[in-house]
């Protein structure tokens, strides 16, 4: 070698030559091979599973036949349920149920239900009042279907005396009883552990896992148990939006088969995903990326001396010649020089964001023209490409981003990008206005859709104490909006005498601008906007004796903006407005005739017949008792309710259906009342699937296009690189060894050829995700028991009533019209404890300005609780002398409400559980004693019931606590009592002393 030290160096690139060929081809092969690895290991675990499951199908189809055969004799459905539970150790529970009085002789219920408890095997009949099997999912869907479904999975606890621990889910096959009539199904319970056990043992790689994904994206099968049913594969992204994540449960939920690479819980990974069976789920084998190149880099260090033995016998001649003159620096120089570029090529790229305002940010109101143009998706696409050119800064397409998702009421976004905004207070520099908007948009959050009002105070003080600092017009303006903000924060937490001096505050503040500023449309805008809000909070509250000053401003300041160059059209709509409120304010202080001229005047305009103008008719005609003209209305309602596209919601329910629904039942209108409620139930399963879904598609669609544009963006950068690299490549072996080129550059294009169809690959996938957007949600949704035996009672008997051939009696007729009115009661009590419920935690105090006699809110809850006219009780109030003289100062309403929960409790709950076959012998009592101390009166309610163990003498008052569940409630009776009375400056507690029942204590303070 010392002779011949070019041959030295040549032998060195064909060497570099080589081992750069095999690091190149290797990395993709082994990937390559690890990938295949992992999808057939999916396949595997797939297909083990299928045979599992395929055996229970088998058996449960197999079983049909049978039933089929013998469907006239139901005592032998015991024994077919018990016979499947035998042959499937697997399985946890079998029910063979049919349709409502299919046998005649057993009832309305008929469900041969066997389950697994321990060691043995239970067989009881399963149904009744409280648990409509024939309404659940698992019964509902495969009937609808006419075939075979494997349902969703979920929890149930306690239906009709079986108790099911573990989360389930069903195989179900319906039986017919004739040709295509189906009477009955059949169900096999199988427990999601089991299929969990079956999927996660089987683990292909070392720290990979399998998940499986339901219908919507919910979890059913994942290592981390806590994200089972109540998490979905988005959930995370709407707090922390991850366009790959988003891209992956898109396209697990559409069923798709592929791979993605991903961040996944903090580790970079691959995830295999493919759909399982014909469930409509999807299966995933996720594996970190250091487990898919692990073998590359076992190759790359058993590569790495002989790499730099190569770079070595290269420059063997350079060094050689350096050597001789004693340049030790420069020999040292080219290992340097590649270490450095070897770093640095290494060194992955990061993005860099940039926030700064360009002149063109100014131009809020051009930007919000150009995006005005488009609609949905392509609106925030928009918004992004204006971002990402610096047409706009960071902070106001934030701004911009909160505004679009409040308008479309998805506030959680709106939330988050609010806080985006106006962090760092940059936004305050660009767009002072926008700002105001951004601080005043969460509060209003905060207030109204958080119920989080201490937060929404906070953040309105804190905009007030920026705005009052800006001389500005458009800050003081804000100033003035910000105080009326914090006024309603105020009247929230039961300060009124506060709020209604900062409501004085906002008012003097807002027509100081406006004479200040008379020419100014938006000052003279912001005094009717602030009158308006005001009137609208007061009526609602019921304060209608403090509207008439409110509505003086209004008209002032509509005088004022009549005179500025206003748009006719909104002067015009603030004047119906003003006169509607007029007619609202004279109806309810007593001046009719004032108010029909008000009101008549209002239906001469235009605004009158737009969609808000209608349901302002609609709330006058409501709260002046008008129900024919109501009723009249009905169609314009409807009609303006689909131009305007409205989206059933808690709140529409209760502002426009059951508005017409109780001016159908004042008026008599059973019948249209009926068609009502039913449009009612509906309407309610429509709005629990729309929640039960909107968190999972919130951001789904709107990042989905920027995930692609990522993607290729990335796809790119990546061939470039590559690209860079392999011309380098070339140009070196040219240089040193030109025999080696051709055969090098050969395989260079090979693997160019080949990126370049994996990236045609890419976008082909990626246009077939962007054709295929539709999202899958699940059918049914399970609702609670107890809102849904009213409502299935009201549907059943509407569908009694409106049969063409059923007659009914008298007597019958009235029973159900009682059963209808009994069950919407029940309805609009449990919503209306909901209500309570949704203000149990707060710990403002009820305003208590009522002087009442304790034993007249005794009396009260007495009556409403209808505890003294129970039949399996005797009930005795009991007041001395001295307490029956007692007035306190309380809130009347409140101390009733609390009073009345108490005793409903005491009737419950003496009351014999129907679900245990209890039979009554002797009556039950129950006692309402009231005895006054030195500052308070006590209301003590005594019973003979079941009683409350003492280690659960606290647990009882949290929310959703039912002791015996085979009592009806909701479990949050006594959680409002408590929440009431603490509030009222009392409480409730439970006398443990007492062992003959149950003995609840409510005191209250004198004064």
């Amino acid at each position: 070698m010392k002779k011949h030290p070019w041959i030295t160096a040549a032998f060195g690139a064909a060497l570099a030559l080589l081992l750069a060929a095999v690091l190149i081809y290797s990395r993709q092969i082994i990937q390559q091979q690890a990938m295949d690895d992992a999808v057939k290991s999916l396949q595997q675990v797939m297909e083990r599973t299928d045979r599992h499951l395929h055996q229970i199908e088998a058996a449960a189809d197999s079983l049909i036949p049978k039933i089929e055969q013998h469907i006239d004799q139901p005592d032998m459905m015991f024994a077919y349920s018990r016979e499947l539970l035998k042959q499937h150790p697997a399985l946890k529970g079998c029910s063979i149920s049919f349709d409502p009085y299919f046998y005649k002789e057993k009832g309305q219920y008929f469900s041969a239900y066997s389950y697994k408890k321990g060691n043995r095997i239970v067989t009881e009949q399963e149904g009744n009042d409280n648990y409509q099997y024939f309404y659940m999912d698992w019964y509902v869907i495969p009937r609808m279907l006419y075939h075979s479904y494997w349902i969703e999975p979920f929890a149930e606890k306690s239906t009709s005396g079986i108790v099911v621990n573990d989360i389930m889910t069903s195989y179900c096959q319906p039986i017919q009883g004739g040709p295509d009539k189906t009477v009955g199904i059949l169900s096999a319970d199988v427990p999601l552990s089991w299929l969990a056990d079956q999927i996660e043992n089987y683990q292909p790689m070392p720290k990979s896992y399998c998940m499986l994904l339901g219908r919507g994206g919910s979890y059913i099968v994942h290592p981390d148990s806590t994200r089972l049913l109540y998490e979905t594969i988005f959930t995370s992204t709407i707090e922390h939006p991850d366009t790959a994540l988003t891209s992956l449960g898109r396209a697990m939920t559409d069923g798709e088969t592929g791979y993605k690479s991903l961040r996944l819980d903090g580790v970079d990974s691959h995830v295999f995903y493919m759909p399982f069976r014909q469930t409509g789920w999807s299966i995933a084998l996720v594996c970190p990326n250091e487990v898919i190149l692990s073998n590359y880099r076992l190759l790359l260090y058993f590569l790495l001396p002989l790499i730099l033995l190569s770079i070595m016998l290269m420059f063997m001649p350079l060094w050689r010649l350096l050597f001789r003159r004693r340049h030790f620096a420069a020999v040292l120089l080219p290992l340097l020089v590649l270490t450095a570029t070897s770093c640095h090529n290494n060194q992955p790229s990061k993005p860099t964001a940039s926030d700064q305002a360009s002149p063109e940010e100014k131009a809020s109101d051009k930007i919000r023209e150009q995006l005005d143009a488009y609609e949905g998706n392509r609106w925030f696409q928009v918004l992004d490409s204006l971002e990402q050119a610096g047409k706009i800064a960071t902070c106001q397409a934030d701004y911009l981003r909160a505004s679009k998702y409040d308008e479309m009421e998805q506030f959680r976004s709106a939330l988050i990008f609010y806080n985006k905004a106006i962090e760092g207070d940059k936004l305050l520099h660009i767009d002072n206005a926008q700002y105001y908007d951004a601080v005043m948009g969460l509060s209003t959050i905060y207030l109204n859709n958080d119920n989080n009002v201490e937060l929404a105070l906070g953040t309105a003080t804190k905009g007030h104490e920026t705005a009052s600092k800006d001389s500005t017009l458009i800050g003081q303006d804000h100033t003035n909006q910000f105080i009326m903000e914090i006024g309603m924060c105020q009247m929230r937490l039961g300060r009124n005498d506060e709020a209604v001096q900062t409501f004085e505050n906002a008012r003097q503040g807002a027509e100081q601008l406006a004479q200040r500023y008379p020419q100014s449309p938006r000052c003279q805008e912001s005094c009717i906007l602030l009158a308006a809000n005001i009137i609208n909070y007061y009526m609602n509250i019921g304060w209608f004796d403090r509207v008439e000053p409110w509505l003086n401003m209004m008209e002032l300041a509509l005088e004022r903006y009549a005179a500025t160059n206003a748009p006719t059209q909104k002067y015009s709509n603030y004047l119906a407005t003003l006169t509607g409120d007029k007619a609202i304010m004279w109806a309810m202080t007593g001046h009719p005739e004032e108010a029909e001229a008000a009101y008549q005047k209002f239906l001469s305009t235009d605004y009158a017949k737009s969609f808000r103008g209608v349901y302002d008719q609609a709330f006058y005609l409501e709260m002046t008792e008008q129900w024919e003209k109501l009723l009249s209305i009905a169609l314009r309602i409807d009609s303006a309710e689909i131009k305007e596209g409205v989206t059933p919601t808690i709140d529409y329910l209760i502002t426009s259906p059951s508005t017409l629904f109780k001016a159908m039942l004042k008026t008599g209108r059973k019948e249209e009342a009926l068609q009502k409620a039913d449009q009612i139930i509906n309407l309610l399963d429509t709005v629990k699937a729309i929640q039960h879904r909107s968190d999972a598609e919130e951001l789904a669609v709107i990042y989905e296009t920027e995930q692609k544009e990522q993607e290729i963006a990335a796809q790119r950068a990546s061939l470039n690189s590559q690209r860079m690299q392999a011309i380098v490549v070339v140009v070196l072996l040219l240089l040193i060894f030109l025999g080696v080129l051709f055969e090098f550059y050969r395989k260079l294009r090979r693997a160019h050829t080949l990126l370049e169809i994996s990236y045609n690959n890419l976008v082909i996938a990626n246009e077939r995700a962007e054709e295929s957007s539709k999202m899958k949600t699940n059918f049914i949704r399970q609702i609670s028991h107890e809102i849904r035996t009213p409502l299935n009672i009201l549907s059943g008997f509407t569908q009694i009533i409106t049969m063409p051939d059923m007659k009914l009696d008298e007597a019958t007729r009235t029973d159900i019209n009682h059963k209808i009115v009994e069950n919407t009661d029940r309805i609009t009590g449990l919503v209306n404890k909901m209500l309570e419920l949704s203000d149990a935690s707060s710990q403002a105090v009820i305003d208590r300005t009522d002087n009442v006699l304790a034993v007249q809110i005794a009396a009260q809850a007495t009556d409403a609780s209808e505890v003294a006219n129970a039949k399996h009780l005797k009930f005795d109030l009991q007041v001395g002398d001295a307490e029956g003289a007692v007035t306190i100062t309380t809130n009347e309403q409140a101390a009733t409400r609390a009073l009345t929960m108490l005793l409903d409790n005491a009737r419950k709950f003496t009351r014999p559980a129907e679900a245990k076959n209890e039979k009554q012998t002797e009556l039950q009592q129950v006692t309402l004693t009231l005895k006054k101390t030195e500052s308070t009166i006590e209301f003590i309610v005594e019973d003979t019931g079941i009683g409350v163990p003492i280690n659960e003498a606290e647990h009882i008052f949290d929310e959703f606590v039912q002791l015996d569940e085979y009592y009806e409630g909701t479990g949050i009776g006594l959680t409002v009592a408590r929440s009431l009375a603490r509030r009222l400056g009392g409480d409730v507690v439970l006398d443990t002393t007492y062992t003959s029942g149950a003995r609840f204590i409510m005191t209250l303070p004198l004064a």
